[in-house]
């Protein structure tokens, strides 16, 4: 699967439907340079606010970035170049994959655990047991602790652990980091120390 094909797949998965121009914007993008929303409108022959449209829904993901700059003749007019940080798209996917592993295994401890009454021949939920400190309410008896099998959620586990390991190794290093307003952030330099000459020295 091809590095676009992996991304309109995760952002599926995330949860955003793509429109009609979203692969088309996204081969766009992917070339790595920043490329303001007239020169997307240009190059997908369609209007700047369906380009937009596209932007918003990948931004909602904090998978694009823009950067703001004055336009060069118009007063007042700003342009914004986007940048797709592929990284972050990685990140975002292992992210989302993990917490839904999570969830899937705690349902599958909760919904398979249950515990039994050798003595009385019954069996007892995790939430009764735990009412009874896993004693039978009948016979006073410790309960044993069983398993239940539930293929579908044990199906949908390995799918899950199957998708980490495919796209771990994509995640190499850290997304760019982005300001609330959506613009990226300058790392400020410290001023460089000016050196100490002999005669500041001696003077001290």
């Amino acid at each position: 699967m091809s590095k676009l094909k992996d991304i309109l797949h995760i952002i599926e998965e995330l949860g955003v439907v793509p429109a009609e121009n979203t692969e088309k914007l996204l081969e766009l993008l992917l070339s790595g340079e920043s490329l303001n929303e007239t020169d997307l409108a240009e190059k997908l022959e369609i209007r700047i606010n369906d380009v937009r449209k596209i932007l918003y829904a990948l931004a909602r993901l904090d998978i694009v970035y823009y950067t703001k700059d004055k336009h060069p003749e118009k007063k007042w007019w700003y342009v914004y170049s986007w940048t797709l940080d592929v990284d972050k798209v990685y990140v975002k996917y292992i992210d989302f994959l993990n917490k839904e592993l999570q969830d899937r295994e705690n349902r599958l401890a909760d919904n398979t655990t249950y515990f039994i009454c050798k003595k009385c021949d019954r069996k007892v939920e995790y939430s009764d047991a735990l009412v009874t400190n896993f004693k039978c309410s009948r016979c006073g008896k410790m309960l044993k602790e069983s398993k239940r099998k539930d293929a579908r959620l044990e199906r949908a586990i390995k799918k899950l652990k199957k998708e980490l390991q495919k796209y771990s190794i994509f995640a190499s290093k850290p997304a760019a980091p982005v300001s609330e307003e959506g613009e990226t952030k300058k790392e400020k330099k410290a001023p460089a120390k000016k050196a100490k000459t002999k005669s500041e020295s001696k003077k001290k």
